[in-house]
């Protein structure tokens, strides 16, 4: 096989010497190609192998004419430093989409850390600085896809699915029609099995195989699968899945080990169920000092005045709300956003700091409440978020409305206006936090998973329902940061052993939600340089985002791609939160619309 020569270097110093060792390369083994990434236009190499190359750049040298029709392979162009790797969609639309474009290398492969053990006898990966070394690049090795025990990271999901070797187009989904394009170059996809399942809000209803596949190198067919559509669940999402998996036993893997899938949104729907109140129960309102207690059929709210957040929401007798929801605007950072240990002003995690995001202090200007009729009870609080600043005083950085309209039905549907200071620099998020009872362990949500995702990293994740732990949602990145979001949430659910808990569902107009649920705070992952620092708290924080920046790849390549960062805009969002008990269907609960 042919040997990459990777030289780094200025491109202003290519001159003569640089000539005479390329030509020695060739003459003396030619099936070495020559590469020095500085050289993009140079006849002395065979690859144009640009270093973390924005988009733009990119397409220029894909599409600009070079007389020698080399190709463009980057040398570096994805970061996997942390919690990264939100920049691999796009570079594979494009790599995709361009002749001269075949791809590149991510750096790198696994984290180079090394396993120690504190003083109390937890075990953490040291890095730079860890062993009385005073120069060193700190986590600057830690940048891979993998921890270094070998566990994946997130970004490992996103990078499979998106070169995976086969692609399917939905051609007529009524009618059952996909077609199936083998992208290998030099096998057919017989050694694939191909099977399909349909889902009903993330539960399988329906299953199905593919019959074997021949379809070679570079070719496409169409398929037809029998996909009888089921008596609809009315306000249900049904999604066809189709996956392919190796038929026997590989060097690299077992059989059925899965290569390839794809999802798609069936053109089955109806309108939600209406919400009804029944026997048309009467809500009790008592307003005592600060206490707002709203109470109904076997739940009870109440708001505090001095706060204007939920102090406290019982269902069933048990406590599901702490304190909160309120706004939050700050992240704690990755090392896309700010490297802890090299402090960088123009970062957007310093950025934040400086605009003091990371410790907003909520004032309250106004609680009201209103009686609409017998089943509904709104409470409208007003507060100017803002921060504390040496010789200023208090500074505004948001105005906040949280109207609560409290149902009969036991439902609170809670809209949040936002109105940032439009000097702000780009948000990490908007959204609310609030902290529950940490008997509350048990997530469940209807969106993309099992793993983590953010706006710009989603691609492989599968929209289905799922389960786990509160305490499995923190990834153990040996740099402590952001981690265990969740986008496109139609519903979260957190309840107990018996099956009373909290759920939040978006809206059946409105954006779906992000969430995510953690023993941590912010603070505790922003403080923490190992995750041997990291102590659980018994409460949780769960945070319900309407938007949140992506991910990039900026701690060594481009940032966040402007789609998906977060303008200090004005934005309105509504959601739905109610308690659950033993035995209820969350989903069936979930679809009802609210008006």
């Amino acid at each position: 096989p042919s040997v990459l020569v990777w030289s780094m270097g200025n491109e202003a110093g290519y001159g003569p010497n640089h000539t005479k060792l390329s030509d020695w390369i060739r003459a003396n083994d030619p099936t070495r190609l020559v590469h020095y990434e500085p050289a993009d236009s140079l006849p002395t190499v065979d690859i144009i192998g640009p270093m973390y190359p924005d988009m733009n750049r990119l397409r220029h040298l894909a599409e600009r004419h070079d007389p020698h029709d080399r190709p463009v392979i980057m040398c570096e162009y994805a970061h996997a430093m942390g919690n990264s790797c939100g920049n691999l969609k796009e570079y594979w639309e494009m790599i995709r989409s361009l002749r001269n474009l075949q791809g590149g290398f991510i750096w790198d492969w696994v984290d180079q850390g090394l396993r120690k053990t504190d003083e109390d006898g937890v075990e953490y990966f040291a890095y730079g600085g860890d062993f009385g070394d005073e120069e060193n690049d700190g986590n600057f090795c830690i940048n891979g896809m993998i921890n270094p025990d070998r566990l994946p990271h997130p970004a490992c999901w996103e990078y499979k699915k998106l070169i995976q070797p086969v692609s399917v187009a939905a051609n007529d989904l009524t009618a059952g029609v996909i077609t199936i394009a083998n992208e290998y170059a030099h096998t057919t996809l017989a050694h694939l099995a191909g099977a399909w399942r349909i889902t009903c809000d993330g539960e399988e209803i329906a299953r199905g195989s593919i019959a074997p596949l021949g379809i070679g190198p570079g070719e496409s067919a169409d398929v037809t699968l029998d996909l009888s559509s089921p008596a609809i669940a009315p306000g249900a999402e049904y999604h066809l899945t189709v996956s392919f998996g190796l038929t026997d036993d590989a060097t690299w893997a077992r059989a059925g080990h899965e290569v390839a899938w794809e999802q798609f949104v069936l053109p089955w729907s109806t309108e939600r169920p209406a919400l009804e109140v029944p026997g048309a129960p009467t809500l009790n309102v008592e307003e005592t000092g600060d206490c707002i207690a709203v109470s109904g059929d076997g739940f009870a709210v109440a708001f505090s005045r001095a706060h204007g957040t939920i102090d406290s929401f019982v269902t069933g007798g048990v406590e599901l709300v702490e304190a909160g929801p309120r706004l939050n605007a700050w992240r704690a950072p990755t090392d896309n956003d700010m490297i802890k240990l090299s402090p960088n002003d123009a970062k957007p995690g310093a950025q934040w700091i400086v605009a003091g995001l990371d410790r907003l202090e909520h004032r309250v200007r106004s609680v009201a409440t209103t009686r609409r009729d017998a089943d509904e009870i709104v409470v409208r609080a007003e507060s100017s978020v803002g921060v504390t600043l040496d010789g200023i005083g208090f500074t505004p950085r948001f105005g906040v409305t949280y109207t609560y309209r409290v149902l009969a039905t036991g439902d609170v549907l809670l809209t949040t206006d936002v109105h940032p200071d439009p000097t702000l620099p780009g948000l990490a998020r908007i959204g609310l936090q609030m902290t529950l009872p940490g008997g509350l362990e048990r997530l469940e949500w209807f969106g993309p998973g099992p793993h983590e995702t953010y706006v710009d990293r989603k691609s492989g994740a599968q929209v289905g329902r799922y389960a786990g732990s509160v305490s499995e949602q923190l990834f153990p990145y040996v740099m402590p940061q952001e981690s265990g979001n969740k986008v496109d949430v139609r519903w979260a659910a957190l309840s107990d052993d018996a099956g009373v808990g909290l759920l939040v569902a978006a809206m059946q107009d409105g954006p779906p939600l992000q969430v995510n649920a953690m023993h941590f705070t912010d603070r505790d992952l922003a403080d923490a340089y190992h995750t041997n620092e990291l102590a659980p708290r018994e409460e949780i924080t769960l945070s319900v985002d309407v938007s949140q920046m992506g991910l990039g790849g900026a701690s060594c390549g481009p940032g966040v791609l402007p789609q998906y960062t977060v303008k200090p805009e004005p934005v309105s969002w509504t959601m739905c939160m109610r308690g659950v008990s033993a035995g209820d269907d969350v989903a069936a609960l979930a679809r009802v619309a609210v008006g």
